[in-house]
């Protein structure tokens, strides 16, 4: 009886171990560091498309909280400006968004928020990072970034936080991307 015992309970402990360390990625998820001038966390909904600013397309991941151009949101894009082209698996540098002329091979990252609570809204865009796809198919892509982000427009709580280093991980399913002024 001692060893049917023991071999339930080793076979329940294994069920238990297995179900308990699955590193299966959540698909249509990240997850969002922000420090430097501000600290602060999030994580929301994890989607890539190509998105439509003033007639012209852009590949992008866009990972949103709350109602992207609502009252109170978090919104980070990364993406190639002026380029439909998608980003493929590897490390790939993060350009600075804030230059006037950008290439459309070049990747760009910006970090955009709205707070109700007092009115506060900002814009920062990727001086430097690095954007890590580890893996991509067309149903869904995953991977991690990380970018230093400087002041283009802030209000409110945050019109003193001037520089952030935006840091995340990600697997992101095809959607719609909302158009993103840049």
């Amino acid at each position: 009886m001692f060893s049917k015992l023991r071999a339930t309970m080793l076979c329940c402990a294994f069920v238990l171990l297995a179900a308990c360390g699955s590193t299966d990625p959540v698909d249509n998820a990240f997850t969002v560091t922000i420090t430097g001038d501000t600290t602060l966390s999030f994580e929301g909904e994890a989607l890539f498309g190509v998105s439509s600013t003033n007639g012209r397309e852009h590949w992008m991941l866009f990972f949103n909280r709350g109602l992207f151009g609502g009252l109170d949101f978090d919104a980070v894009a990364i993406g190639r400006n002026l380029s439909a082209t998608p980003i493929g698996v590897g490390a790939h540098t993060i350009e600075d968004a804030t230059r006037d002329e950008p290439d459309g091979e070049d990747i760009e990252g910006i970090y955009t928020l709205a707070r109700s609570s007092d009115g506060s809204i900002a814009s920062y865009g990727s001086v430097a990072g690095t954007l890590t796809i580890s893996s991509a198919t067309t149903d869904r892509i995953q991977g991690d970034f990380n970018f230093s982000a400087e002041f283009v427009l802030a209000v409110g709580s945050f019109g003193n936080v001037r520089n952030v280093t935006i840091s995340g991980s990600f697997t992101a399913i095809p959607g719609t991307i909302p158009a993103i002024n840049q």
